[in-house]
């Protein structure tokens, strides 16, 4: 970890005794990674200095290291062979971490140490209840508002900020007699008083740091910290803890050999896995300039906890690889953390690890997930194993709004359990949008296609559509239960050609992106069923349809109406009399021969009537013949033009 990596204090001539005990750990765990245990004689062997085997033997005797086996042992045995007792070297750590942090704030002017002490004590933000001057203020409560300003100004990176614009500490804020809360300007201006700083004036953020932690009487040591906060910060998703892998491949560091000068490819592609799927990024707020956020912490990360021991080529070449894993990367998985462990003998992986053992359903949830992808500002993507939840974005969250409702009815069925309450799904929803990778939106051209998908199925609807029983290749039908409705392939491909927008679409491919939409049209491909080849005749053909959700032609205001197809039932006045004509007659026409008489009230070419023919499902070659027929039959006659009319129910003057 980058606290406490060099052992001496700067600026005080005191050493940390605690952190000795922290360095003869590693040194052991870093020869022996499988050992869980170890005793004060092993660590004489191993050359750990004797201030550090002097305090692992005061623990011992005190009985103030967490191990249970330890403090099972009567004291008089634990006095006798107190070099030999085995202890657990997780315990012995976390003590050695408490002390040197209790140590670092009595004695050490490194900001940093102070703060992480604070934030280890879960040191609770409380509002003033009136205007307090800033020299009034108490040490802790300036330690924090120092390392708010100090990380909000790193993040700035080299860009230009002003104090005034940088977001405000929650310390700066009281609760008037009227219980509202207002910013306290006389202990900012105090503040600012002190620090000598014009808060209008432009500075880069890196400068404003340094400026901070000198006028408060801090070490520039103290910076590297923070950084590394910030880092920790933006590298754990929120609501939820980082992994031990992560932490030692990230902090240890595991991704690079800095005594060997080698790049460890394993732990680089389980960070590139971590920082694509579960990292929150990192931005400075302003234009990313297309900028991955994601990578940009990797680059942070490397440059600002690694850039005083890589060197600027071997840092170069890191970041080249890491892209090359980022692109290739699969959602995280547990099992990547054991080519890592191979690769360099530590053992990372514990059972205090979210992925492990949750200690929450917020967290089992969160690890759960795997993807969340936002398209641009259209859609959202959420993937959990098998499961997919996809739906419409809407920036406005709240229990009540459809997004969540909807969210929280995906969660019910991840849990099996319907009392998922929306409150619930809405702080897992935002804790995801944070680390949400944003893709290109593939969606948009989608757009285009439900649109006229969504028309077609409003033409073929006009005349409504056929009950089961009566079944036809050249209608639409409903299924029994009225929840699909059946539509042949040929009927939408027909009117697909040259559709605006889609040149070039083929069945195959709209049928392909229709099922892309979150919320698609299609229920899926019917196997072959019999059917009339069309609703006049009683011929039978088997063929496969495409089956549409009903819900879903409702939701955009197509009706669905059933209607049984009469011959006798007229359109227009036209046909009317056109059937009148041919009863008189006396002549039997057939489905096509009809269609062509009723077409050809105004003067068609051949072409034309082949066209509507194809419509129908007739060949070029069975249109001729009914257009030949009717000819014969004195039904038919060639305009000018070479244009066919009929030549009943035309009145004189048509």
């Amino acid at each position: 970890m980058v606290l406490g990596t060099d052992p001496e204090t700067k600026g005080q001539g005191l050493r940390n005794p605690y952190r000795e005990v922290l360095e003869a750990l590693d040194l052991w765990e870093a020869r022996n990674p499988k050992a869980g245990k170890v005793t004060v004689a092993e660590l004489r062997e191993l050359g750990a200095s004797p201030i550090a085997r002097m305090t692992i033997k005061d623990w011992i005797l005190s009985f103030k290291v967490p191990d249970e086996e330890l403090l099972e042992l009567p004291e008089e045995k634990v006095r006798e062979k107190i070099n030999e007792i085995p202890v657990s070297v997780e315990a012995l750590r976390k003590k050695a971490e408490e002390e040197a942090l209790k140590w670092d704030l009595e004695h050490s002017n490194n900001l940093y140490h102070r703060y992480k002490l604070l934030k280890e004590k879960k040191v609770e933000f409380e509002l003033l209840r009136s205007k307090v001057k800033w020299a009034d203020f108490g040490e802790k409560r300036k330690i924090l508002v120092l390392a708010h300003y100090i990380m909000e100004a790193l993040k700035q990176d080299t860009n230009m900020v002003t104090l005034a614009n940088l977001r405000k500490p929650g310390q700066f804020y009281y609760l008037d007699k009227g219980r509202k809360i207002r910013f306290n300007e006389l202990a900012f201006n105090g503040f600012v008083k002190e620090l000598g700083l014009d808060p209008e004036e432009p500075i880069t953020g890196e400068d404003l740091a340094v400026i901070l932690v000198r006028r408060f009487g801090y070490t520039e040591e103290s910076l590297k910290g923070f950084y590394e906060e910030i880092v920790r910060d933006l590298i754990k998703p929120s609501r939820m803890r980082l992994p031990p892998c992560i932490e030692a491949i990230a902090f240890r560091p595991l991704f690079y050999d800095t005594k060997k000068g080698r790049i460890i490819d394993e732990g680089l592609k389980v960070l590139a896995s971590w920082f694509k799927y579960y990292a929150r990024g990192y931005t400075t707020g302003r234009i990313q300039g297309g900028k991955d956020k994601k990578v940009l912490l990797f680059e942070f990360l490397l440059s600002k906890l690694y850039g005083d021991v890589i060197d600027v080529t071997e840092q170069a070449e890191i970041l080249q690889r890491f892209k090359k894993f980022y692109e290739e990367a699969k959602p995280f998985r547990c099992g990547m953390v054991q080519e890592v462990e191979r690769a360099t003998s530590f053992k990372i992986c514990s059972l205090k690890c979210p992925f492990v053992a949750p200690i929450n359903r917020i967290e089992e949830a969160l690890a759960s997930v795997e993807e969340v992808n936002l398209y641009g500002a259209d859609f959202i993507e959420i993937k959990a194993g098998d499961n997919k939840f996809m739906e419409p974005y809407s920036s406005s969250l709240t229990p009540r709004s459809k997004l969540v409702q909807k969210f929280a009815g995906f969660l019910s069925v991840l849990y099996a359990d319907p009392l998922i309450k929306p409150e619930e799904a809405l702080e897992i929803l935002e804790a995801l949008l944070e680390r949400a990778r944003i893709v290109q939106n593939y969606l948009s051209p989608l757009v285009a296609v439900e649109e006229w998908f969504r028309e077609e199925m409003e033409r073929l609807l006009e005349d409504g559509a056929l009950p089961w029983e009566l079944k036809a290749k050249d209608k639409p039908f409903l299924a029994k239960n009225g929840k699909g409705l059946y539509v042949h392939r040929d009927l939408i491909v027909s009117d697909l050609m040259g559709a605006v927008g889609l040149e070039g679409y083929t069945a195959r491919k709209l049928i392909e992106d229709l099922k892309r939409l979150p919320n698609s049209p299609i229920a899926g491909v019917s196997t072959p069923i019999e059917v009339k080849k069309d609703s006049y005749t009683d011929d039978k053909t088997k063929a496969r349809f495409w089956i549409i959700r009903v819900k879903w032609l409702e939701e955009h205001g197509i009706e669905v109406r059933v209607k049984i197809p009469t011959l006798e039932e007229p359109k227009t006045e036209e046909p009317k009399k056109l059937e009148e004509d041919l009863k008189d007659l006396g002549v039997n026409l057939t489905p096509l021969e009809k269609l062509i008489l009723e077409a050809t009230g105004e003067p068609k070419d051949i072409t034309e009537l082949i066209e509507l023919g194809e419509k129908a499902r007739k060949s070029e070659e069975e249109v001729t013949t009914a257009v030949a027929r009717l000819m014969h039959l004195g039904f038919l006659e060639m305009k000018d033009g070479a244009k066919l009319q009929r030549t009943v129910g035309v009145g004189p003057n048509e």
